[in-house]
């Protein structure tokens, strides 16, 4: 794409990009889990839908990602809840940590290495300065090993 049309429909012009990319291709030499380039997919999907769904042509587009980054960056010392994942959240600390999905099958991942996945368990749970904690099934048998 030499030039575009700020007038454009957003969702038109970030899924020729995504073609001309070949993002799913770029996603698979990127990532070295299968599972992490669909997942990488799966999200510029469904921000291109988001695009699609509001209607905004490429300029207004431009403006909404914009005032939603600067908004992040004004809430973050503010005490507002940080959603992040385990892999971001090294070297940064956090007074309370919740590390969610910590079912058998979920974290660790059956898709991952055991020692990657008990690394990135070791990172989540040592993000905490005063309180950290673990959400996981009821039933035992259900829980990751991670839990307990």
């Amino acid at each position: 794409m030499q030039s575009v049309d700020a007038e454009m429909p957003a969702y038109v012009v970030l899924r020729e990009i995504c073609q001309q990319m070949d993002l799913e291709a770029l996603a698979k030499r990127i990532y070295v889990h299968p599972h992490d380039a669909s997942v990488v997919t799966k999200s510029v999907h469904g921000f291109i839908a988001v695009a699609k769904q509001s209607g905004v042509n490429l300029r207004e587009f431009s403006e909404w990602t914009g005032a939603a980054d600067a908004f992040v960056a004004t809430r973050k010392s503010k005490g507002f809840v940080v959603l992040e994942c385990v892999a971001n959240s090294k070297g940064r600390e956090f007074d309370h940590v919740i590390l969610p999905f910590l079912g058998n099958e979920e974290f660790p991942s059956a898709m991952n290495p055991r020692k990657e996945e008990e690394n990135l368990f070791y990172i989540g749970a040592t993000r905490a300065k005063s309180r950290l904690t673990l959400v996981s099934p009821i039933e035992k048998q259900k829980r990751s090993p991670f839990s307990y």
